[in-house]
């Protein structure tokens, strides 16, 4: 069989085989971060309960998108999502993956994580969204495969 068959994939905080996924299970399990200042090419995750927030928002925008009756609210992304609990207030711009501090007006960039990968000093990060989608649907195209042969 293919390696997806025989290795456990990590995926947000826990280990699943790939008997166990479905394509609505990969976005159940995604988790937002925020790219570090401090540290070049780190993004720390938000909170679970932040996360979720901004995960709620990013679905009910994506469904707002796709409306197209007259009068809809388009992208529904309007002024962003405002974000208290890190410390100092926060514009989140999810369309354009930024974050912006209202006071200062600094930004930062946002990933939207679902499949993580382990640096040499062991910290989890999360793959890009577009290899993270490529994962995806590889994985969902494999389990529908016999893994036995």
């Amino acid at each position: 069989g293919d390696m997806l068959s025989t290795v456990g994939v990590l995926k947000g905080e826990s280990i699943h085989s790939s008997d166990s996924l479905t394509a609505q299970s990969l976005a159940a399990t995604c988790r937002w971060h925020f790219r570090e200042r401090l540290y070049e090419g780190i993004y720390s995750p938000f909170s679970r309960k932040d996360s979720a927030q901004i995960e709620e928002f990013f679905q009910r925008s994506k469904r707002r998108a796709g409306e197209s009756e007259p009068g809809s609210m388009g992208g529904g992304n309007e002024g962003g999502l405002l974000l208290g609990s890190i410390g100092v207030v926060q514009r989140l711009q999810i369309e354009e993956r930024l974050m912006c501090n209202v006071e200062t007006g600094e930004t930062t960039s946002l990933l939207r994580g679902m499949w993580f990968y382990a640096r040499s000093d062991r910290l989890l990060q999360p793959f890009s969204e577009a290899t993270a989608e490529r994962l995806s649907t590889a994985l969902v195209a494999a389990r529908g495969t016999d893994m036995r042969s």
